[in-house]
């Protein structure tokens, strides 16, 4: 009775194991690494877009403008070639074209200085994206890794249950029920043999009177560890 009882005990430690790994992958650590990687390059490029956008606005505008200046002098130009008015209004009318160019050149330069700000955080930006669309990348790797561990977890956890059933057949309905309670208590593993005076299961030291008891008992005597709560055999 006690070697099915460890049989099962050792049945169980697989189950035990096997359900980490459905609920814990080896490459969920992969995965949790590219999903952050990939979370800090996007907040990243989200703070980038919003140093840009006056940035942007504001060159958006000033190309507006300057092409507006610009195509007012051409048509005052244009004015000016076909006009045959009195002299004072023709200056006038030059005056207004000149100024117009020199605005629509004003704006150039300040259009420049924004190009010049815009430059690096573009270069930043395009870094990112790179980077971003690398851990997208990985992330689907890892994401794939973890879901093809899972699958294969949960189809040896399944082996695992069924046979499990014909272990827990071997044992008589009164020991499987302590053996079951003690398993509930211990994370799963209701069972353990003793070991140089220590629990198989918790590790730790029993009282030397249970050690004492277990040992001048006969084959098959079954104690409880006063640490764990496991069955206890030798």
């Amino acid at each position: 009775m006690t070697e099915a009882l460890l049989a099962l005990a050792d049945h169980d430690e697989s189950i035990v194991r096997t359900r980490h790994e459905v609920a814990h992958p080896a490459s969920q650590a992969d995965l949790d690494a590219t999903v952050a990687e990939l979370a800090a390059a996007t907040a990243a490029m989200r703070a980038l877009d919003e140093d840009r956008a006056p940035l942007t606005a504001r060159a958006g505008e000033l190309e507006r403008d300057a092409t507006s200046a610009r195509d007012r002098a051409s048509a005052i130009a244009r004015r000016l070639d076909e006009s045959t008015g009195a002299g004072r209004e023709l200056e006038a009318m030059a005056h207004e074209r000149d100024a117009l160019v020199a605005r629509g050149d004003q704006l150039d330069e300040e259009l420049l200085g924004i190009y010049e700000l815009l430059e690096p955080l573009d270069e930043q930006l395009e870094k990112l994206r790179a980077t971003a669309l690398d851990a997208a990348a990985r992330r689907e790797r890892a994401e794939a890794s973890v879901n093809d561990e899972r699958s294969s977890a949960t189809a040896r956890l399944d082996a695992l249950a069924a046979a499990r059933v014909a272990l827990a057949g071997a044992i008589d309905a009164a020991t499987l029920a302590r053996y079951d309670a003690a398993a509930a208590r211990t994370g799963g593993i209701g069972a353990a043999r003793l070991v140089n005076g220590r629990c198989g299961g918790c590790r730790l030291a029993v009282p030397a009177a249970i050690v004492d008891q277990l040992a001048h008992a006969p084959e098959g005597t079954i104690v409880v560890c006063d640490e764990c709560g496991r069955l206890l055999t030798r």
